[in-house]
């Protein structure tokens, strides 16, 4: 019975020290890719803008007659990074704006009224001073399906 012991105590030792070498490997990880990606966290990737007071940050990139302004939905981090490899496939093609609304990716957080009014005056303000005119071809994600609705109702002429 004593052996048995020994041999399950041993195990579990094992594990533990196994369990602890993985700990401390995943954390130099994350330290070394912290400090490889801290010049893409601290500084923005896209044109940072005034609205309503504050910064909101505007991504534009490639080349066309048509404008595809991508909308994200919401709980995204940052719209510019997240939807990237999308965006890539058409910028020989289109011109791109990726909007990061406010609370989101290299925008200001803020304390405002979040209402789809709201957050469609704000975004036409913000490519209105990144000197981005319609018409657009509007490209919602999740959330922001609802916001593309009620903006084409609301300016069709602009979409």
């Amino acid at each position: 019975m004593k052996k048995a012991l020994k041999v399950v105590g041993r195990i579990i030792l094992v594990f533990l020290a196994l369990e602890l070498i993985a700990f401390i490997a995943l954390f130099v990880f994350n330290r070394v890719m912290l400090k490889k990606e801290r010049s893409i966290l601290e500084t923005p990737v896209g044109q940072l803008v005034e609205v309503d007071g504050n910064n909101m940050c505007v991504y534009t990139g490639g080349e066309g007659e048509h404008t595809i302004v991508f909308l994200s939905g919401w709980g995204v981090a940052s719209p510019i990074m997240d939807l990237r490899s999308l965006y890539e496939l058409l910028d020989d093609d289109y011109r791109i704006v990726v909007i990061e609304r406010f609370g989101y990716g290299y925008s200001d957080n803020v304390d405002s009224e979040r209402s789809f009014d709201t957050i469609i005056r704000q975004d036409r303000a913000a490519l209105s001073a990144a000197g981005i005119d319609g018409s657009y071809i509007l490209c919602p994600h999740s959330l922001s399906g609802l916001e593309s609705l009620l903006w084409a109702q609301t300016y069709p002429e602009e979409v």
